[in-house]
C-alpha cells in the first residue's frame, strides 16, 4: 500500500492513512490497539470511524493521537494515568483527553505521555518517578500538567524514563 502518511512503532504499530483513517496492529494487551478488544492483530485494523486523524504515537502499552481539529485522544494501559483522562482505568478504545482542541503533536512513551499545543506550550502526564514529566517533581500525574512557562515548544518525544523537546527558534 502506498497510502500511509505517518507511522509509529512501540510494542505495537499505529499508522495514519492519507484519507485520515487510523490503523493499528500487533500486541493488544490492555487495549492499546483501540479496537475495543484485547485481541492481538497480525494485520491492520481500523480504529473507530473518524477520518480526521493527523498524527499518532505508539508507546509501550498505550497509544495517543491528535486529530486535524486539534483534539487529543489516548487508549490502552492507563497505569500511573498515562492516558491523561484523570483516571488509572485502562481503555480499549480512544477517549478524548480533556475538551480542548488546541493540541498539535503527541508522543506516547513507555509509562508517560507528552504533548505540545498550538500555543507552543508543553504538557506531560503519567509516571513521573524519574522526573520525566518535567514539572520539577517525581510525582505521577493522571491529567496533563504544563511543563514550565515557555511557549515556543515545537516538538516533543517521550521515551522510557525521559522526555526531550525542541524549542522553536533555538540556536543550540
Amino acid at each position: 500500500m502506498t497510502n500511509w502518511s505517518q507511522i509509529s512503532a512501540g510494542y505495537h504499530t499505529a499508522a495514519v492513512k492519507t484519507d485520515g483513517t487510523l490503523w493499528t496492529w500487533g500486541a493488544n494487551s490492555d487495549g492499546r490497539l483501540g479496537d475495543n478488544t484485547t485481541t492481538n492483530r497480525s494485520s491492520p485494523v481500523q480504529v473507530g470511524a473518524l477520518t480526521n486523524w493527523a498524527q499518532v504515537s505508539a508507546g509501550a502499552n498505550h497509544t495517543a493521537s491528535v486529530t486535524t481539529s486539534g483534539e487529543l485522544y489516548a487508549w490502552g494501559d492507563n497505569g500511573q494515568g498515562r492516558l491523561g483522562d484523570g483516571t488509572v482505568i485502562n481503555k480499549s478504545s480512544p477517549i478524548q483527553v480533556g475538551v480542548l482542541t488546541n493540541w498539535s503533536q503527541v508522543s506516547a512513551g513507555s509509562f508517560h505521555t507528552s504533548s505540545a499545543k498550538l500555543d507552543g506550550t508543553l504538557w506531560s502526564w503519567g509516571r513521573g518517578n524519574n522526573g520525566q514529566l518535567g514539572d520539577g517533581t517525581s510525582s505521577s500525574r493522571s491529567s496533563p500538567v504544563q511543563v514550565g512557562a515557555l511557549t515556543n515548544w515545537s516538538e516533543v518525544s517521550a521515551g522510557g524514563t525521559h522526555t526531550i523537546a525542541i524549542l522553536q527558534g533555538s540556536t543550540n
